[in-house]
């Protein structure tokens, strides 16, 4: 439905004080659906005109906006809820929310303005905040965590800031118990059994590692995390409507409710009862998909972090993770991306800096397939090929009823597997793709999985994922 919306032009953004966040112009309107969004906004250049970011909807000219609007509306129709920002070259061509800001009836319609919690891609801005304190030769990253807080372990005592931003501290993953504020409490609880292998040699997702490295920050004379977070990258990068769990937002903020799991909350909830070290660090951020444009933007200049940091941060180390994201070789390209999960919301951002383009992807649905739609709209953005799979596409199940289904997604080769044979089962969207040596991988945004193919007479019988042999069993 072609419409001009005039008023969007000048909804600009202001602050409403340090723990608040910007005020959605259109929070109150009727409908958001995105088969209604304007084909195009009397403005041209959203990358230039600052009056474009922070409109609710915008979509631009050209192929991949039309393909980007069309793979959201698909995904609106099945129950999608959230919002999306898509740029290519340096220019925002879509920026929409899509389905209801919440789970009751009546509830307002996301925007690209309403502000959702982003759980783990939260831990880019922890990796930043060290990341600044090192720029000014407060820390360095390779400090071994003892220079910074009292009574570590023996046997802790190689680990360094680095090892707790890469995930490389040697420390199980299962260490996740203890919260609260009080470091010198929670740090015998994170450290219990020190590694469990030698520290900066193996890859490990630990969350309790950003807590810690959050704590650091804390621990500076004067710098609370949340405060230096607020002025050393959100306040520089612009980033106006972000914030953390706990604050208060403004009067007409337009903020998510997060449901599809437990007791539905707000984005400004605490998930965890507090924002102590239970979750600081590694979650908890609030923010909008024009403000991650915004961040977006920092990481492809000088202006918070300079050219050796972001070095440091996109260099990749074991399990292909730098600081705070994961990098990779895909499809013969460098891709920087990161994902996260937490009740009642979900995210997904992916970078791509030979094209300076990004897709990002917020939902307030905890069962939200973000991943699946990251992957379409990473393919349209990239305009890659899924031909090569096409042999692949297809149910695949195996003796347990576990489901896997292959299908072209936007260029990109989709796979979603349900773990179990009911229809509550849970699921993991995911993509195939080729490795840097040619083999075909089960990626699902954490350590990718070599898949097995097994053909007869040329033609796909069966695929081995990990443990699981699934044969095909097109309906």
């Amino acid at each position: 439905m072609e419409r001009l919306v005039t008023s969007m032009t000048l909804c600009l953004s202001f602050g409403l004080g340090a723990a608040s966040v910007l005020a959605d112009p259109v929070s109150n309107s009727a409908s958001n659906s995105v088969s209604e969004v304007p084909r195009r906004l009397p403005l041209e250049d959203p990358a230039e005109k600052e009056t474009v970011a922070d409109v609710p909807w915008f979509v631009g000219e050209g192929d991949l906006a039309r393909r980007v609007e069309a793979a959201v509306k698909t995904q609106e129709e099945g129950g999608f809820a959230g919002a999306v920002l898509v740029a290519s070259g340096g220019k925002v061509v879509f920026a929409s929310g899509a389905g209801a800001s919440g789970p009751k009836k009546g509830s307002p319609p996301n925007t690209a303005n309403t502000v959702f919690e982003i759980a783990s891609l939260s831990k880019q801005f922890t990796a930043a905040a060290l990341l600044v304190l090192a720029q000014e030769s407060k820390l360095s990253l390779d400090d071994p965590i003892a220079d910074h807080f009292k009574k570590v372990p023996q046997e802790c005592q190689k680990i360094t800031i680095r090892h707790l931003l890469q995930h490389t501290s040697g420390i199980p993953g299962t260490n996740s118990q203890g919260g609260g504020k009080d470091v010198d409490r929670v740090l015998p609880f994170f450290l219990r059994g020190g590694p469990m292998h030698e520290p900066g040699t193996r890859f490990e997702y630990w969350n309790q590692g950003y807590a810690l490295a959050s704590a650091i920050v804390d621990e500076m004379k004067g710098r609370g995390f949340v405060d230096f977070s607020r002025k050393a990258l959100f306040k520089p990068a612009g980033m106006t409507s972000t914030g953390f769990t706990g604050d208060r937002p403004g009067r007409r903020v337009s903020v998510a409710t997060g449901h599809g799991g437990e007791a539905p909350r707000t984005a400004f909830d605490h998930p965890y009862g507090s924002f102590g070290y239970q979750y600081q660090g590694m979650g908890g951020v609030v923010t909008n998909v024009w403000d991650l444009w915004r961040w977006d933007r920092v990481l492809a200049s000088d202006e918070v972090l300079d050219e050796s940091s972001r070095k440091a941060m996109f260099q990749p180390g074991h399990g292909d993770y730098g600081l705070g994201w994961f990098v990779r070789e895909e499809d013969g390209e460098i891709v920087h991306s990161h994902s996260g999960s937490v009740r009642g919301f979900r995210s997904d951002m992916r970078r791509y800096p030979a094209r300076d383009a990004c897709v990002i992807v917020l939902s307030n649905l905890e069962t939200a397939p973000t991943r699946e739609l990251a992957s379409e709209l990473d393919g349209l953005v990239r305009g890659l090929d899924a031909s090569w799979a096409s042999d692949l596409f297809g149910t695949y199940r195996d003796e347990k009823g576990k489901t896997l289904v292959v299908s072209s997604q936007g260029g990109r080769v989709g796979a979603t597997l349900r773990w179990g044979p009911s229809a509550d089962a849970p699921v993991t969207w995911a993509q195939l793709c080729k490795g840097a040596d040619g083999e075909i991988l089960f990626d699902d945004g954490a350590a990718p999985v070599k898949v097995e193919v097994e053909r007869t007479d040329s033609a796909v019988e069966a695929i081995v994922l990990g443990r699981s042999r699934l044969v095909r069993a097109d309906d």
